[in-house]
């Protein structure tokens, strides 16, 4: 799984938050997105 970061809204994600998003495996892509506020095009599985 990688989470795309990028600067465009000055959103700056720690390690360990990545990682907490990441090991949420079991959880459906599109609830953990909702969940951590990310947007479509950055979270890939």
């Amino acid at each position: 799984m990688e989470l795309i970061t990028r600067g465009e809204r000055g959103r700056q994600w720690r390690v360990e938050q990545k990682q907490t998003i990441a090991t949420q495996s079991s959880t459906p892509v599109h609830h953990r997105q909702r969940r951590h506020g990310i947007g479509t095009g950055q979270l890939y599985t």
